[in-house]
């Protein structure tokens, strides 16, 4: 049984190297929007901040992951209000990346 436990474990690491490689790999067509009621401003800090979100969650998951192997018992509280803790910055960056988009009044 404790095989299981730490596959499941292993496996916040797993999606959190996952995250990492979306977030460095993904493809400049899928970030930048093609709607006709933006307009990018700055296009390398909306490029820059369109991916700082899959960057966060990478290193979040991973951190989770190390700290969840630690842990003996299986940590409900941990998995229950760690997606809380995650919210903060991405509202932050969610702020900055709208600063680089201006809306077009049609």
């Amino acid at each position: 049984m404790e095989l299981v436990y730490y596959l499941v474990k292993s496996a916040f690491i797993l999606l959190g190297i996952i995250s990492l490689l979306v977030g460095k790999y993904q493809s400049l067509k899928i970030i930048m929007s093609k709607k006709e009621k933006y307009k990018v401003i700055d296009e390398r800090n909306y490029v820059k901040y369109s991916r700082l979100p899959f960057y966060v969650l990478g290193f979040y998951y991973i951190l989770l992951g190390i700290v969840l192997l630690f842990i003996n018992w299986w940590p409900t509280m941990i998995i229950c209000f760690g997606p809380i803790i995650i919210v903060i910055p991405l509202s932050v960056i969610s702020r900055k990346r709208r600063k680089c988009i201006e809306r077009i009044n049609v």
